[in-house]
């Protein structure tokens, strides 16, 4: 009766449902209908604990053992980064969240990007340990499955695991030696022909995301016999329907709990109806006491490490997914300034995606520091040409005003960003150590080793031998406030401004004055006999996404000797194909 009376009442906790389909299986089961519910997570970055904001596996395991008890034709599922995050996952190395995942009865996940943040062999133990398979039919070189086949209530259930192909830069690289992420449409179109036949119900278990180069958008479009896609990556709560294929995520960081209903009729029609659980309406959850066992067991390794007080900030550390990764902020440039002191570099870059966590004003401990930089990255320096630091924040700047991981937050470095313009041609008007950037100049910049391995995508920094390797970034930046005296009150400096291109004014060609005119000396001949050939100017034809100063660096010479020398009203204004004459002192 109590669960009966609990079930009810979480239905009424549930978001109204979003879409309801009505879809043919391949698959036809003489059984008589039955309702499947899948629960799904995906995202939870290793949020373990329950709050107004976050349900927490101990909330989620109620949830999901009240529905069991009800109904034995459950399923729950998890679509990746799940096992790294903060300090219980990361000082356990993920056997905290596998203990877990092992209590609640997962019945299968997808490896996320930073899944592998320990390691390919970390990795494979946790896979050992875990009671659930991880799955991933568009992985190589990992004896990873492919999918299962569960049969529930009568009905077969393909799952199939897709992991991202952008975790070959999305953790670091030295993770994922030997490892090949193929674009999931192909591999997986022939394996969903050759399992529709054979169940009631194909399920891809996807860390896609509804945004980049790889998408469960794409994956939905290019094979269409996939009933439902179980998302990850994005962070995202929208539900979408493409074709048949009903695609859902369940948010970020436990604020959500997904469900779908999956009703099979005896005609062999397939109904979905999906809905979301949130934590701020589950306050009232009672908490599984044998989930928050586990919690407690670990924390009481970590507490001590982490209740260490280093300092105290006057003023609240933004740290927000959304800002960090659009915008400076005063904990990104609290962390650079760490990063500057440690190394003694010319400037500092780091990704706006390895800020994690903010930092509320009061005190700072060991654990504000961890939950803000959870990764274990090294502080590195490399050397590195003007010109490519331009290149470095064209790629940072790409994505603007899209929240973008690779957004860099910087030390001993301003720049602007011309929202207007194109992808390529945005950034100008940068400074180092309040100096115009050299573009033939060699600078030290200081970095984290991940972006240094061309994490990211910031591939041409893998080709640039690491100059010096430092302490790890957490504990520089407990360092740092350290030698601030422990109370900080870090602010914006405008060393990232959205501003336009500053117009280029070419001063006026004034005329020599006249001289007397003189007989012209006969040039003497060559040695050879032959006349003297005067030196030709080079002719170079602009290609799609080149900008001025980039071809005045190959050149040896300045965009604004080759803006005046071609008569350019507007420099950052070229065109493909257009002719750019290289004078010849170039």
């Amino acid at each position: 009766m109590k669960s009966s009376l609990f079930s009810r009442r979480m239905v009424a906790l549930l978001v109204a449902i979003v879409l309801v389909v009505s879809l043919s299986s391949g698959f036809t089961s003489a059984n008589s209908p039955i309702t499947l519910t899948i629960f799904h997570t995906n995202d939870i970055h290793s949020r373990v604990a329950s709050s107004a904001t976050t349900l927490g596996y101990a909330r989620i395991a109620t949830i999901v053992q009240a529905e069991r008890a009800v109904n034995p034709n459950v399923l729950l599922l998890e679509a990746g980064d799940a096992f790294h995050g903060q300090s219980i996952a990361n000082l356990s190395r993920g056997q905290a969240i596998v203990d877990i995942m092992n209590l609640l009865q997962y019945d299968a996940m997808v490896p996320g990007n930073h899944d592998f943040n320990f390691g390919q062999a970390r990795l494979a133990e946790l896979a050992g340990m875990a009671r659930f398979p991880l799955l991933a039919a568009n992985v190589e070189g990992k004896d990873f499955q492919s999918h299962v086949i569960r049969t529930i209530g009568g009905r077969r259930i393909a799952i199939i695991g897709v992991a991202t192909p952008e975790t070959a830069y999305k953790t670091h690289p030295r993770n994922v030696v030997g490892l090949t992420f193929s674009n999931p449409s192909a591999g997986i179109s022939r394996l969903v022909a050759s399992l529709r036949p054979q169940v009631d119900l194909v399920v891809v278990l996807a860390h896609l995301g509804q945004d980049g180069d790889y998408t469960s958008l794409a994956l939905a479009r290019d094979v269409q016999d996939i009933d439902l896609i179980i998302d990850g990556h994005s962070h995202d709560t929208r539900t979408v329907q493409v074709g048949r294929t009903l695609i859902v995520q369940a948010g970020e960081f436990g604020n959500h709990l997904g469900r779908i209903d999956v009703e099979f009729t005896p005609t062999g029609r397939v109904r979905l109806a999906h809905s979301l659980i949130e934590a701020a309406d589950s306050t009232a959850v009672a908490q599984d006491p044998r989930v928050l066992e586990i919690i407690n067991r670990y924390n009481q390794n970590v507490n001590a490490i982490h209740a260490q007080v280093v300092g105290s900030t006057t003023v609240r550390l933004e740290g927000e997914r959304a800002l960090v990764r659009t915008a400076e902020t005063n904990l990104g440039n609290l962390v650079t300034d760490a990063m500057l002191r440690a190394s003694g570099a010319d400037f500092a870059v780091t990704n706006g995606g390895g800020i994690r966590a903010s930092i509320p004003a009061g005190q700072v401990t060991r654990r504000h520091v961890f939950d803000v930089l959870p990764f274990g990255n090294l502080v590195v320096t490399q050397k590195i040409k003007g010109a490519q630091i331009l290149e470095l924040l064209e790629f940072s700047a790409r994505l603007w005003p899209a929240q973008n991981g690779a957004f860099l937050q910087v030390a001993g470095l301003t720049y602007s960003i011309d929202t207007t313009r194109e992808s390529g041609r945005r950034v100008h008007s940068v400074k180092i150590k309040g100096q115009p950037v050299d573009l033939a100049r060699e600078y030290i910049m200081a970095t984290n080793d991940f972006l240094a391995a061309g994490g990211d995508g910031y591939a041409v920094l893998a080709t640039i031998p690491v100059h010096a390797a430092m302490m790890s970034l957490e504990e520089t930046l407990v360092e740092h406030i350290e030698a601030l005296g422990g109370n900080i009150s870090p602010v914006l400096e405008n060393r990232i401004t959205l501003a336009p291109m500053p117009a280029v004014v070419i001063p006026p060609v004034t005329q020599p004055e006249p001289k007397p005119e003189t007989k012209p000396e006969t040039p003497p001949t060559p040695p050879t006999g032959q006349p003297v050939q005067p030196v030709q100017p080079v002719i170079y034809i602009v290609q799609p996404g080149d900008v001025l100063w980039r071809i005045a660096a190959k050149h040896n010479t300045t965009w604004e000797i080759l803006a005046r020398h071609n008569s350019l009203r507007n420099p950052h204004l070229i065109r493909p194909n257009q002719r750019i004459i290289i004078p010849p002192a170039a």
